[in-house]
């Protein structure tokens, strides 16, 4: 079995070892402080995943603001995943947070359109 560079911390791990740090069904994971992601699938030969996401953008473009939410986001699977896990960049947070997150904002878009329907 080949070992794999990981050019974040310049060396080479298992396959292994690998599979400690790429997606996992369940868990969720701040790839910044706007960008979310949940793993709700991956794929048992080829790791490839599949990701809900959710991005909480302020101020864009000097004052647009924007919630989205993807419930079938796929990915495709990348050393870089693991790369910036292993950097730090990418953290694994509490999934009943991000949970939290997206029920909030399910709530907050039904709210804005019965607000909507009943102008």
């Amino acid at each position: 079995m080949e070992n794999i560079y990981i050019r974040s911390i310049d060396k080479k791990i298992s396959l292994e070892e690998f599979k400690n740090y790429i997606y996992k069904v369940g868990h969720a994971y701040r790839i910044n402080d706007r960008y979310f992601q949940k793993c709700t699938y991956v794929h048992p030969t080829t790791f490839a995943p599949a990701v809900e996401s959710m991005a909480i953008l302020t101020n864009i473009n000097g004052g647009t603001y924007q919630l989205n939410y993807n419930p079938k986001d796929h990915p495709l699977p990348s050393l870089d995943f693991v790369n910036k896990v292993l950097a730090g960049d990418i953290v694994e947070i509490d999934v009943e947070k991000y949970d939290q997150m997206v029920n909030t904002f399910k709530e907050m878009s039904h709210t804005l359109e019965n607000i909507a329907k009943s102008l």
